[in-house]
């Protein structure tokens, strides 16, 4: 929190942070609520997205969906927007990898600079009326609860976590929530892991120190998983991956096959094969 209110300081002066902070607000808990839309894009309107009203049956109907696909949930963090991260990053590679359906969810108003812990705060408020356009989509359009995916990066992962409390017409069978890593290079990632054709493998294991040091490969030598986008939604436990230090990240399989496949070839070298 500290380094959040030091960041700001360096960019405004006193006064004007006393200034905004008395125009930093905390509506109440009430939905729908002006200050948070929804906005959804498919390949058909991919530079025209159509607004969605929770409230309003025909913002629904004439929406472009894509029957029967997939609806990915986008939230972005603090003074984020819909054209701000993860937006930029994962929508466009829906786009490109799938014809989905993709809402980005834009609560700028209250979760702008300098106002951190009231946005921290809106979160629930955010949380509770993407839920309740979940649950219109569902109780009254016919929606299914498993086509609904929600990523939220940020504060987003806040919010992503207040949906499933208020969710009244069943559970979300995905949220993918990050929260705490490089706030820059996670969503890069994922948006990589939609479209890459080598893809980012996780070791499992149980500290960053014990994989750092090697000692999961060999513990959980079965235990590498395919990450990001297509994890199986059976995995349990703490994961780590390595990356290249530039586009594209991922690295495919990780060095333990890579030794595993030279370790092969060097046996047949001994065995004179």
């Amino acid at each position: 929190m500290t380094r959040v209110y030091n960041k700001i300081q360096q960019r405004y002066s006193y006064k004007s942070i006393i200034t905004a902070c008395l125009s930093c607000v905390t509506p109440p808990l009430e939905c729908p609520n002006k200050n948070i839309t929804f906005w959804l894009y498919t390949r058909a309107n991919e530079h025209s997205p159509h607004q969605l009203l929770a409230d309003d049956n025909n913002s629904i109907t004439e929406a472009p969906w894509v029957t029967d696909a997939p609806i990915k949930i986008l939230i972005h963090g603090y003074t984020g927007h819909r054209d701000f991260s993860p937006n930029t990053e994962i929508r466009p590679a829906y786009m490109k990898c799938c014809d989905y359906n993709v809402i980005s969810v834009d609560y700028n108003n209250i979760a702008l600079e300098p106002c951190y812990l009231e946005s921290a705060r809106n979160t629930e408020l955010v949380g509770k009326c993407t839920a309740q356009l979940i649950d219109n989509l569902i109780k009254i359009h016919g929606f299914k609860m498993q086509r609904f995916h929600v990523i939220g990066f940020s504060l987003g992962a806040q919010t992503a976590g207040y949906m499933a409390n208020y969710l009244i017409n069943g559970r979300l069978s995905r949220i993918t929530a990050k929260s705490g890593c490089d706030h820059a290079r996670a969503p890069i990632y994922y948006a990589e892991s939609i479209i890459t054709d080598v893809g980012f493998y996780a070791t499992k294991c149980f500290s960053w120190i014990t994989y750092m040091i090697g000692w999961c490969e060999l513990i959980n030598s079965s235990d590498e998983i395919l990450f990001g986008e297509y994890v199986s939604l059976e995995v349990t436990g703490f994961y780590f991956f390595p990356t290249n230090f530039e586009s594209p990240f991922a690295k495919g399989l990780n060095h333990r096959n890579t030794r595993d496949l030279l370790s092969q070839e060097f046996n047949k070298y001994d065995n004179g094969i």
